[in-house]
């Protein structure tokens, strides 16, 4: 008898599921809205195929770092800045100060991709090595503002949270790479 409310109220939602149903299905046109949820269905496989992207890739030629970047939208975008995600997550530009880097802003013609050298003098520290060895990466800002990184928006917001947790309770005996 206790579960006699939860009957009652199972039925009622069958009951009046029923209802809905019908009076949804009453007078429906199959032949105009077959052709209308495929168009809905090909639109959004092309908004999909249309959007932005861009994939990094972090590496080393001798002693100088690489920065691949590979264009993957069906259209040309534009490089504005270069930087290193650092190990708390924080986005840095290598690019930022009085003589910005001469090979930018930098286009990127569809389905294509360019390598960007880091020397010495705009990255003293490898960040290659900040990849390998710890928390560390690069990302690119394209001209409508978007930052593409790697290591993706997840694992940067996880690396945040863990240096303010780290920074709040302390480094509990572990050390970070470098020190």
């Amino acid at each position: 008898m206790e579960w006699q409310w939860l009957m009652d109220a199972w039925q009622w939602i069958q009951e009046s599921w029923s209802a809905t149903a019908e009076t949804l299905n009453k007078d429906i046109d199959w032949g105009a809205r077959i052709p209308a949820f495929a168009g809905l269905a090909l639109s959004i496989v092309a908004l999909w195929k249309g959007r932005t992207s861009v994939k990094l890739y972090l590496g080393s030629h001798y002693r100088d770092d690489l920065v691949v970047v590979s264009n993957l939208s069906p259209h040309t975008i534009e490089i504005t800045s270069v930087g290193v995600v650092a190990a708390d997550g924080s986005l840095s530009d290598w690019f930022d100060g009085p003589d910005p880097w001469p090979g930018l802003p930098k286009r990127l013609e569809p389905r294509s991709e360019c390598t960007i050298t880091l020397h010495e003098e705009i990255a003293p520290f490898s960040a290659f090595q900040r990849k390998q060895f710890g928390r560390g990466g690069c990302f690119v800002r394209i001209a409508g503002g978007r930052v593409f990184s790697n290591p993706g928006r997840i694992r940067s917001r996880w690396w945040w949270v863990r240096s303010r947790l780290e920074a709040a309770f302390g480094r509990l005996g572990r050390r970070a790479v470098g020190d």
